[in-house]
């Protein structure tokens, strides 16, 4: 069963951190449910989320839903001094 969607916020509870957005939900050739996830990184002092342009692909046990911290959206350099 397909439990994330695209565009989902998510984050790796166990283990290293990974907290990122849902790119992707698919099936592997044995049906299995994989999800490819961006990781998100949080910059400066209000922590502003920008897509890292790092991806991982997980399985739906490895990962739970929302960010693992309150986050903003920086959607350009420098919009951090405009919010």
């Amino acid at each position: 069963m397909i439990t994330f969607g695209e565009g989902d916020a998510v984050h790796k509870p166990r283990g290293y951190k990974f907290p990122g957005i849902v790119l992707k939900p698919f099936r592997t050739m044995a049906g299995d449910v994989r999800y490819v996830v961006e990781m998100i990184r949080f910059e400066g002092p209000r922590q502003l989320a920008r897509p890292s342009g790092l991806l991982h692909i997980f399985s739906g046990d490895q990962l739970a839903k929302g960010f693992n911290q309150q986050a903003e959206w920086l959607d350009e350099p420098g919009d951090e001094n405009h919010h």
